[in-house]
């Protein structure tokens, strides 16, 4: 069955993936062969869809499946995917008061959580 690829938000699938494996924009296009820039503007939505080889390398680096390209086509992406850790540290750091010592201890676990968790990802 084909899947209806003019639906898919490459823009979604991109961000959630790459920030799901703690990837920078360098990461993936290394991965996927294509410049830096080019899988930014391709997130931002500053470029257009990207070719079929383009996606199908996109698809591969992923390791994405029919059904996972079908979560993306339909939104159906957990909310574990949807969930961005490196903004969440980044909003705690903005409001937290730096003189408060529980706000300070607070915020080195979670920078180490955010470390586990990253060398718990591999890259594919």
């Amino acid at each position: 069955m084909l899947l209806p690829l003019e639906k898919l938000d490459i823009q979604r699938l991109l961000r959630n993936e790459r920030q799901r494996r703690f990837m920078t924009y360098t990461d993936v296009a290394n991965g996927v062969g294509v410049s830096s820039s080019y899988i930014f503007r391709l997130e931002k939505g500053m470029r257009k869809k990207p070719s079929y080889e383009i996606l199908a390398r996109i698809v591969d680096f992923f390791d994405l499946d029919y059904q996972d390209l079908m979560n993306y086509i339909e939104g159906e992406i957990p909310s574990e995917i949807q969930k961005d850790p490196q903004k969440d540290l980044l909003d705690y750091a903005r409001s937290m008061d730096t003189k408060n010592m529980d706000q300070v201890n607070q915020l080195l676990e979670l920078v180490r959580a955010y470390q586990k968790k990253a060398e718990e990802v591999t890259l594919p």
